[in-house]
């Protein structure tokens, strides 16, 4: 078993500080819509996989961890507006979206 360096443990402070940033992000998220919304966004963890999957793809399609992070955001403002160009006057496409579940009375 390795020794515990100071350099692996502030590595290790800062792994867990960025993926504790992830998680709040995440629930801030998820928070703000049920309560705007009253629906529970199941689909936010998709879009959250979508782009994951789109960074790792366009890191390995360029070869730059930096141009990655400016394509995937363009990629996918651009996915939401063709989604938004398809989605009627019907409230129904934002639930199917959404694919939520409304919270019980």
């Amino acid at each position: 078993m390795g020794e515990l360096t100071p350099q692996l443990l502030g590595l290790q402070l800062v792994t867990g500080i960025a993926l504790g940033a992830v998680y709040a992000l995440l629930a801030v998220g998820l928070s703000l819509i049920f309560g705007m919304l009253t629906v529970v966004n199941f689909a936010h963890g998709a879009f959250f996989m979508v782009g994951a999957f789109l960074g790792i793809y366009f890191q390995t399609l360029t070869g730059s961890f930096a141009l990655s992070l400016v394509i995937t955001p363009l990629v996918q403002f651009m996915m939401k507006q063709k989604r938004k160009s398809t989605a009627g006057p019907s409230r129904i496409p934002a639930l199917t979206n959404a694919a939520g579940m409304p919270r019980k009375p």
